[in-house]
């Protein structure tokens, strides 16, 4: 699980990263890969793959992001894209 969050956070390839990404998203279920997700959120630039963290970090019930999605969704160079589904997810959970 460390490696695919290595990969995930510092490979140069958006590709290789999401397919890191994949793997980690079948073990979310896990504390450690849920906290290796939640962590990945702020290293991650590439609007891609933060739009595949924000969707699958929003699913999963055990992990408190609020403040990381407030920070998405307020933020006027964050994706727009991106800062839609942390608003949804917000919103959703009745937090806006």
């Amino acid at each position: 699980l460390d490696m695919l969050a290595q990969t995930l956070n510092n490979d140069g390839n958006t590709n290789v990263r999401l397919a890191a990404l994949t793997v980690l998203q079948k073990y979310s279920f896990d504390g450690h890969a849920s906290s290796l997700l939640v962590k990945s959120l702020d290293k991650q630039s590439d609007p891609v793959v933060q739009l595949g963290l924000v969707s699958q970090l929003g699913k999963m019930k055990n992990v408190n992001i609020d403040e990381k999605l407030y920070a998405l969704a307020n933020n006027p160079e964050t994706f727009v894209a991106v800062r839609d589904e942390a608003n949804k997810i917000l919103l959703n959970q009745d937090k806006l």
